[in-house]
C-alpha cells in the first residue's frame, strides 16, 4: 500500500494554498491510483483553515478526523475482558542496567475529540500530578531511595486500536525488591485513601497553567510544532483543537472535576496493579541484566506485592505556605537594601547613572539592558514576546578556584545536592509542592567555567504574577540553602548508579576516556563522576563548596522573558541587591586548563553482543575569542579589525563546511559510517576549546574510516572549500540563528558572561547574529580554519571504542 492515493499529506505555514494543490497535483497526479487499504471507503474532503498567517490542510471537524490505523487496512481485534495468555514475562541481557518492572493493561480507546473525552484527560492528569507529587516527596525524604525510576501513564496507541494503561517501577538489581514494595505502597495508598484536597488544588493549578501558557503562545507557535499536533490528531483519531480552545474548556471544566470523580478513576485506573492477578486483565513485563533473572519470578513478584499491603497509613504532609518569606522577612530586607541600580546601559553603549532623564523603561525598550547594583551583582535583561507572560531567570557564578578549594569533583557534588536539599528552613518536599503549585520550574547545572541556577515562571497580575514567589526562592537557594543530608546521600548514590551506565554504554565510555585524555592529567571538571573521584566528599565539604562559591559581587543574574521592568527592578533591589559584598580575588576565576600537548591513541572496551565501534578524535584548540594555549602570538589576523562575534561565527560556520564534507565524502560516497560529526567546543572565560570528530564506523571498518577522515580534514586545511560548500552550510546556519533568536532559551545562554569574566564580548553584536553570518565571505572562514585548526593533529587525541563479547571492564 505504499502508494499516494494512500498517502496522507499535511501542509503548514504561511503558502499560498492554490500553489501548494498545483504542486501537489503535478508531483502525485501521474502517480496510477491503487486499491485503498479499507475498500469502500472515500477520503475526507480536504479543507484549508486559517489561524493567523499559518494556513493547514485539514478536515472539518464535523466529517471527523483524518484516516486512522484501522482505515488503512491495519484493524486489531481485542478481546478486552479477557487477558492475555502470558501473564507474566521476563526478558534479560547483560547490556540491562537495571530491573524494570511494568504492569500493562490494554483497554478500549478513548477518544479526545470530545468534551468528555477531554475531562477524563483533565481528571487522569490530576491524577498523574498527586502521584508525580508523592514520587519526589519519596525522592526528598529518602536519603538513599531504593528505585531509580516510577511512573504511570495512559495513552492511545493507534497502531493496536487500544487505549494502553500502564505503572512501572525500576532499580538496581541488588534493590527491586524494596523498591517494588515502596512502589505499590503508593499506589495502593492513592486508591485506599485517594487524591487529598491539597494535591487536587495543587494539580489544578500546574494543569491550568499549562494550558494558560499554550494559549497565550498560539499566536507565536512556529509551523513545524502545528504539524506535529496535527499529525498526532491524525494518528490517534481526535479533533484538532488550539491552545485557546483548550485553556477555554480546561479553564470551565477543572473546577468542577471533584475529588470523588478524581478518586473513582483512580480506582478503576489503579486496578491494572491492586487487582493483579485476580480481577485484573494486566500483564506484567519484567526487564533485567542476564544474572538477575533466576530471582525474579512471578511468586518472588507477588511477595512483595503482599507485603506492600501491610500496614498502611495515610500520609500527613507539612501545609503548603502562600510565600516562601514572611512579610517581616520581606520587610527586614527593604529596610536593607540599597537603591536598586548604580549604572546601566543598553545594547553596550556608555554606562549611565541613574538620575533625572534616565528612565529605564524608556531607554530600554526591548534592547539589552546591562546593569549593575550597588553590591556588585551583574544584571543583563532582555524583553521578549516570544513566550507571552513567560519569564527565565539565570544566576550564573563562575567556577572560580576558592570554590574548589576541596577538589572539583566536591563541588559537582554541592551543586547536585544543593537545589534538592531545601532553604530557608522549608523542607525539599515543601520546596517541591510549591513550585509545582506556582509553575515554577528551577534547576541548578555545573558546567566546565561556571554554576547555573536557573529558574522559568509565569508572570501577570495579582496571584498569577509568578516571579516573587520566583525571586524569594532564588533569594534563598542562595543565601540560605538548607542543604539536607538526604540530598546529598542521594547524589553520592546517583554518582554509583550513572557510573553503572557509563561502564555499559560504548558511547559515553569512549566520551569519557578521550575527555580524560585531551588535559594533561585527569580534569574532573570535563568528566562524569566515578566513585573513585568522590571518595572523600563529604556533606560539610560539599556544603562549604556551595557558600564559597555564592559570593554576592560575583553574580550575574540574566532576565529574558515578558515582564515588566519596574516590577523586575523593585524585586532585585530585595532579592539580589541585599547579598553581602566581597572583594573580588584572582582565586574567583575558574582554574585555567592543562592540556595535553602531544598526540595520543588510546582504546574502550564494553561488553555487548553486538559488533560495535565508536570513535573520538580531536584536538584542543582555542576558545571563543581566539585565546588558547596554543594560539599565535600578538593580534589575530582573522578576528582583528573585526567585531566580537566575528571569530565565534567564523569558526562555528567553518565546523558546519567539516561536518558536510565528511557526511558527504566518508559517509555517502565511501560508505565507511553510519553517523559522523564534526563540532568545536569554544569555553567563553577558559583559554583554550577543543575540535571534536566523532563517528560510528561500520563492523571492521575503523581504522579505514581514520584514514579517511585525516585526509578529509588534512585536505580542508590545505585547500579550502568550494562556493558550493560555503552556500549550502551558511544557509542553514542564517536560518537557523533567526529561529534561534526568537527564542527565550538561546538570549538567556548568551547573555551569560556579558558582564561576568571580563570576555570581549559585547551586546550589540548580539542582535544581529543572522546578518552577520550572511556578510562572511569564503576567505573569512578559511583564514580562521587555517589560523586556528591546521595544525591540529600534532596534538591529535584518539580513541577507539568497541566490543567485546567478554565482562566490560571498570573505566580507569
Amino acid at each position: 500500500f505504499y502508494c499516494a492515493s494512500n498517502m496522507d499529506l499535511f501542509v503548514v505555514g504561511d503558502v499560498d494554498p492554490e500553489q501548494v494543490l498545483s504542486f501537489i497535483n503535478r508531483t502525485f497526479g501521474s502517480e496510477p491510483a491503487a486499491p485503498r487499504a479499507c475498500p469502500g471507503t472515500e477520503p475526507n474532503p480536504v479543507i484549508w483553515m486559517h489561524h493567523g498567517d499559518l494556513r493547514w490542510v485539514f478536515p472539518p471537524i464535523d466529517k471527523g478526523p483524518l484516516w486512522t490505523w484501522a482505515q488503512r487496512g491495519v484493524a486489531v481485534d481485542h478481546d478486552f475482558a479477557e487477558p492475555a495468555r502470558e501473564r507474566f514475562k521476563v526478558m534479560c541481557h547483560e547490556l540491562i542496567p537495571e530491573v524494570r518492572i511494568s504492569w500493562v493493561d490494554k483497554e478500549i480507546m478513548t477518544s479526545r475529540g470530545t468534551t468528555a473525552g477531554f475531562r477524563q484527560l483533565l481528571t487522569e492528569s490530576i491524577i498523574g500530578a498527586a502521584l508525580g507529587l508523592r514520587k519526589r516527596a519519596l525522592l526528598q525524604g529518602l536519603g538513599d531511595p531504593p528505585f531509580t525510576g516510577m511512573g504511570w501513564s495512559r495513552g492511545n496507541r493507534p497502531s493496536e486500536e487500544c487505549s494502553l494503561n500502564s505503572f512501572f517501577v525500576s532499580a538496581s538489581p541488588n534493590r527491586w525488591r524494596e523498591a517494588l514494595m515502596l512502589a505499590v505502597k503508593e499506589v495502593l495508598k492513592l486508591t485506599k485513601f485517594g487524591v487529598q484536597s491539597d494535591e487536587l488544588d495543587t494539580a489544578r493549578a500546574s494543569i491550568l497553567a499549562g494550558y494558560q501558557q499554550r494559549a497565550e503562545r498560539v499566536d507565536t507557535i512556529p509551523s513545524r510544532l502545528y504539524l506535529q499536533k496535527m499529525m498526532a490528531c491524525a494518528e490517534t483519531a481526535t479533533a484538532f483543537s488550539d491552545g485557546a480552545q483548550e485553556y477555554d474548556l480546561a479553564k470551565r471544566l477543572l473546577p468542577d472535576i471533584s475529588l470523588a470523580e478524581v478518586n473513582e478513576r483512580a480506582a478503576e485506573l489503579f486496578q491494572l496493579v491492586t487487582d493483579y492477578p485476580n480481577t485484573s486483565t494486566s500483564n506484567i513485563f519484567v526487564t533485567c541484566p542476564k544474572d538477575s533473572a533466576a530471582e525474579l519470578s512471578f511468586e518472588s513478584v507477588m511477595i512483595e506485592v503482599a507485603n506492600a499491603g501491610k500496614g498502611l497509613e495515610q500520609d500527613n504532609r507539612t501545609a503548603l505556605p502562600e510565600t516562601l518569606m514572611h512579610s517581616e522577612e520581606v520587610s527586614g530586607l527593604n529596610l536593607s537594601a540599597k537603591p536598586g541600580v548604580s549604572r546601566f546601559r543598553t545594547n553596550g553603549g556608555d554606562w549611565q547613572s541613574i538620575g533625572p532623564g534616565n528612565d529605564l523603561a524608556v531607554q530600554a525598550g526591548d534592547s539589552i539592558l546591562e546593569m549593575e547594583m550597588p553590591n556588585g551583582v551583574k544584571l543583563n535583561l532582555k524583553r521578549t514576546n516570544f513566550q507571552p507572560k513567560q519569564c527565565h531567570v539565570c544566576v550564573t557564578a563562575l567556577r572560580s578556584e576558592a570554590a574548589e578549594t576541596n577538589g572539583a569533583a566536591t563541588l559537582q557534588v554541592g551543586v547536585a545536592s544543593w537545589l534538592h536539599g531545601g532553604c530557608g528552613g522549608h523542607s525539599p518536599e515543601v520546596i517541591s509542592r510549591f513550585c509545582t503549585r506556582w509553575n515554577i520550574h528551577t534547576e541548578a547545572s555545573v558546567g566546565v567555567e561556571a554554576v547555573a541556577l536557573k529558574s522559568s515562571f509565569t508572570t501577570g497580575e495579582g496571584d498569577a504574577n509568578g516571579m516573587e514567589k520566583a525571586l524569594q526562592l532564588l533569594h534563598l537557594l542562595i543565601t540560605n540553602p538548607d542543604f539536607d543530608p538526604l540530598a546529598f546521600t542521594r547524589t553520592m548514590k546517583r554518582v554509583d548508579i550513572e557510573y553503572e551506565r557509563l561502564c555499559k554504554n560504548l558511547h559515553s565510555s569512549t566520551s569519557h576516556r578521550f575527555q580524560s585524555l585531551i588535559t594533561d592529567s585527569p580534569d574532573v571538571r570535563f568528566l562524569q563522576l566515578t566513585p573513585r573521584d568522590v571518595e572523600g566528599v563529604t556533606h560539610e565539604k560539599a556544603k562549604s563548596s556551595i557558600l564559597n562559591l555564592l559570593r554576592g559581587s560575583e553574580l550575574e543574574v540574566s532576565v529574558v522573558g515578558d515582564f515588566d521592568l519596574d516590577v523586575f527592578t523593585n524585586l532585585a533591589k530585595l532579592y539580589f541587591g541585599t547579598f553581602g559584598q566581597e572583594c573580588v580575588a584572582a582565586s574567583r576565576r575558574p582554574r585555567e586548563i592543562s592540556f595535553v600537548n602531544t598526540s595520543v591513541r588510546d582504546n574502550v572496551t564494553v561488553a555487548d553482543e553486538v559488533e560495535r565501534s565508536s570513535f573520538i578524535m580531536g584536538f584542543p584548540t582555542v576558545n571563543a575569542w581566539g585565546d588558547g594555549p596554543f594560539a599565535s602570538e600578538g593580534p589575530h589576523k582573522v578576528s582583528s579589525g573585526h567585531r566580537s562575534l566575528h571569530l565565534k561565527l567564523c569558526l562555528h560556520l567553518a565546523s558546519r563546511i567539516i561536518t558536510n564534507r565528511l557526511f558527504e565524502r566518508v559517509r555517502e560516497k565511501m560508505g565507511l559510517v553510519y553517523s559522523i560529526s564534526f563540532r568545536w567546543q569554544a569555553f567563553q572565560i577558559l583559554k583554550g576549546g577543543l575540535a571534536v570528530i566523532q563517528f560510528s564506523p561500520k563492523t571492521g571498518a575503523a581504522e579505514e574510516t581514520e584514514h579517511a577522515v585525516q585526509h578529509v580534514f588534512f585536505e580542508m586545511m590545505r585547500e579550502g572549500f568550494s562556493d558550493d560548500e560555503m552556500f549550502k552550510a551558511q544557509r542553514p546556519v542564517v536560518a537557523k540563528s533567526k529561529d534561534a533568536m526568537n527564542s527565550n532559551g538561546w538570549w538567556l545562554d548568551s547573555l551569560q558572561f556579558l558582564q561576568l569574566g571580563n570576555t570581549p564580548a559585547k551586546a550589540e553584536d548580539l542582535l544581529d547574529i543572522p546578518e552577520q553570518v550572511e556578510k562572511l565571505t569564503k576567505e573569512e572562514v578559511f583564514a580562521a580554519m587555517q589560523e586556528y585548526w591546521s595544525l591540529g593533529f600534532d596534538r591529535m587525541v584518539s580513541v577507539c571504542g568497541s566490543t567485546v563479547q567478554t565482562n566490560a571492564s571498570k573505566l580507569p
